[in-house]
């Protein structure tokens, strides 16, 4: 069954998706942004988390819904061709096929993107600045629960509330659709440095 869901991702606590960027002297890491300087969160993203959240809740109820889970202690190897994919591989696809929904980048809500945008043509800034802020670290030791000594850095930190929509497109069922949906309740985090408190969110699929 053809399928047209929405995701919508609100942002409870400062984040920042990483593009693996710094901006020359000023800051080792920026959030990843769009052509219009806008924040985003790439689709890839979004797939790589939920098909985490799905595999850890299909596991939990492997014997009952949804059958043997591959790679897995019961079952070590993957789904090979030829073979009836287990329910992880038919909808987020593996190696040896390609799955059956397809997750578009999830963009700012329309009346989020106008006011941000509104807000850099009254008060232009440099990068790093409006909507986010810089954030200064420190390194810390896990062994010796102590700051690493000369590893300061500085990272761009986008601020809570903001509200992004994704589309995901694709083939299917109900059973698919009802794992989707409680993957994305688990789904409480997402981006970096989520240890030192950022990137809480809530997300929730609808039908538009």
């Amino acid at each position: 069954m053809a399928a047209n869901l929405t995701l919508e991702i609100k942002m409870q606590s400062p984040f920042r998706v990483g593009s693996g960027l710094g901006f020359a002297w000023k800051l080792d890491h920026l959030a990843v942004r769009d052509a219009r300087g806008l924040p985003y969160i790439p689709g890839s993203t979004l797939k790589g988390l939920l098909r985490h959240a799905c595999q850890r809740l299909a596991l939990t109820l492997a014997r009952d819904s949804y059958g043997k889970i591959c790679q897995t202690m019961e079952h070590v190897r993957p789904c090979l061709p030829g073979e009836e994919p287990c329910i992880i591989c038919r909808l987020f696809g593996s190696r040896f096929r390609e799955g059956s929904l397809k997750f578009g980048d999830a963009l700012l809500s329309p009346a989020e993107a106008e006011r941000l945008l509104q807000e850099r043509l009254a008060a232009p800034r440099p990068p790093g600045t409006g909507p986010g802020e810089s954030r200064t670290q420190v390194k810390l030791s896990r062994i010796r629960r102590v700051a690493e000594p000369e590893l300061l850095f500085c990272g761009e930190v986008l601020p809570e509330g903001l509200t992004f929509i994704a589309k995901v497109k694709g083939e299917l069922d109900a059973c698919g659709e009802e794992l989707l949906r409680n993957g994305a309740r688990l789904l409480t985090h997402l981006g970096a440095q989520k240890n030192r408190g950022l990137g809480y969110c809530r997300v929730s699929v609808s039908r538009p």
